[in-house]
């Protein structure tokens, strides 16, 4: 069917001064098929999307009482004009957007030219700007529509690609991409067999030291290797589907014997590790602003030239995968974990309850608004933050329909399971270090590998002023979740806790019943 005699107009009026956002919606819309997908609304207070066919579910807001709108369509234009008419009982509201033809630099599809915002002095905003603003004071209105969740994949935007911008990771949303295996490759990625520790059983035999102290630390960690990695063996055998080849983020000491290969979780112990890494190379030890003790934890800031861009720098990975795949095979190779429920709420403390989580602010407080929207109950007294409940709710939903390494990279951010961010199954790791044992277990390492510059050095880093640790809290916050809340939680997670030895008991008995 052929819309000659239809066209759509929206009318732009432009202001200097904003004061407060309203949405410009009639009661009823209706479009031919062949525009229907080309317009949409982008709904500012509540971070949802509601599409033509929705609009007779929408109503209007009591501020807002529009009473009709026109539409017309014209198809024989070069050019996509749009304007909107709408009529309140305070007065009429104009708005239009001009749309270029295919050749220019975002298609019709890409747009926001269903419905756009504007200010209440008449200030318009496109939904391309909007889904990058920073929500500070997101407050939901109503929890109407269908909710939009922000993206992982956001890769378009400039500040990433600007020169003096490269670093900054503050006020963008993250920028996800997952890397297929070449088929060509027959190098790297690699997947390993099993050894138990062979690498890290021939580096602690090669060592003797005369300190009683070290050879017992030495021998007594050996055995708790063991049976860490006897576990882990043990659960890959029943997962064959874990095996699979995948890139990892990974920091590469190729230039020990044998090398040192280290995978970071985020939220386990992370920046901890980046830093002793800092340490076994010398960043800022010449420094003459940074050497005295008050300054000296300073030296591994970002702002001082340290952080976790500045070790992958520092320790690149080999540029050929051949030399990738032999470097790999001889070294090392270790990770950090901890309890994964743990760590969930060590992220949510870190990511949703901050009012202002760092890095990738507006994703986070983006994600705070639309948590709220669609898991609070109305009845429920409003919190500026979501709570724990409301956030595992999100995490079980979101995460249903994740089974492979691949659904998971692309759809999560910061509470990645371990067999997803490390490829724990086809890595055969040396060494696992655990954070409930940290200092026996780091130290161990740092004697077994000599890493002379770590020996005797305890420091925990990015607890970001929080006073007690989500160790000591735990029972406070899965006291407000039911049992079968911590049961679909575990059941999302459930390969993190049998690959290394963890249980979810503790945390059952802490939940409600109901």
């Amino acid at each position: 069917m052929v819309y000659s005699d239809t066209q759509l107009k929206i009318t732009r009026r432009k202001k200097k001064k904003a004061r407060q956002w309203s949405s410009v919606a009639g009661q009823e819309m209706t479009l031919p098929p062949s525009h229907q997908a080309e317009v949409r609304v982008f709904n500012l207070w509540t971070r949802s999307e509601v599409y033509p066919d929705a609009f007779e579910h929408q109503t209007s807001d009591q501020d807002h009482p529009y009473t009709q709108a026109t539409t017309e369509m014209s198809s024989e234009n070069k050019h996509t004009k749009m304007e909107l008419k709408a009529t309140s009982k305070k007065g009429k509201i104009k708005a239009t957007t001009n749309q270029a033809h295919q050749g220019k630099k975002q298609a019709v599809k890409e747009r926001a030219l269903g419905l756009p915002y504007q200010r209440t002095n008449g200030t318009m905003i496109s939904r391309a700007k909007s889904n990058n603003m920073i929500s500070r004071n997101y407050r939901p209105r109503f929890n109407k529509g269908k909710i939009v969740f922000p993206s992982v994949r956001n890769c378009t935007d400039k500040r990433r690609t600007g020169r003096e911008r490269t670093h900054a990771t503050g006020g963008v949303y993250p920028c996800k991409r997952w890397l297929a295996p070449n088929p060509r490759d027959r190098y790297w990625p690699v997947v390993l067999e099993p050894t138990y520790g062979s690498v890290l059983k021939a580096l602690v035999r090669t060592h003797t030291y005369t300190d009683q102290q070290v050879e017992g630390l030495l021998r007594e960690q050996m055995k708790v290797q063991k049976e860490r990695l006897r576990v882990l063996g043990e659960t890959c055998r029943r997962n064959p589907d874990l095996s699979t080849r995948q890139h990892l983020s990974l920091v590469w000491d190729s230039a020990r014997s044998p090398p040192i290969v280290y995978c970071p979780v985020y939220k386990a112990g992370s920046t901890t590790w980046m830093t002793y890494f800092m340490r076994l190379k010398h960043i800022n030890e010449d420094n003459p602003m940074l050497t005295d003790a008050r300054h000296s934890s300073l030296r591994f800031l970002p702002k001082y030239g340290g952080g976790h861009r500045r070790v992958f720098e520092e320790y690149p990975e080999p540029q050929h995968s051949k030399e990738k795949k032999r470097v790999f095979e001889s070294s090392l190779r270790f990770l950090v974990v901890r309890h994964p429920f743990t760590r969930l709420l060590s992220a949510y403390r870190d990511k949703i309850e901050r009012s202002k989580p760092l890095p990738f602010t507006p994703y986070f407080e983006h994600l705070q608004g639309a948590i709220i929207s669609k898991y609070r109950e109305e009845e429920k007294s409003p919190a500026s933050q979501p709570t724990f409940s409301e956030f595992v709710d999100y995490l079980i939903d979101s995460t249903k329909k994740l089974k492979t390494a691949k659904d998971w990279h692309q759809n999560v951010v910061c509470w990645l399971p371990y067999w997803v961010q490390c490829g724990v199954c086809a890595s055969d790791y040396q060494a696992i270090l655990k954070l409930e044992t940290m200092q026996s277990d780091e130290q161990f390492l740092a004697y077994a590998a000599n890493l002379t510059e770590i020996k005797d050095v305890y420091e925990w880093r990015n607890s970001r002023g929080q006073s007690a640790s989500s160790v000591s809290l735990a029972a406070k916050y899965f006291k407000s979740l039911t049992r079968p809340q911590v049961l679909a939680l575990y059941e999302r997670f459930r390969l993190d806790f049998e690959l290394f030895g963890y249980s979810v008991d503790e945390y059952v008995n802490l939940a409600r019943e109901n």
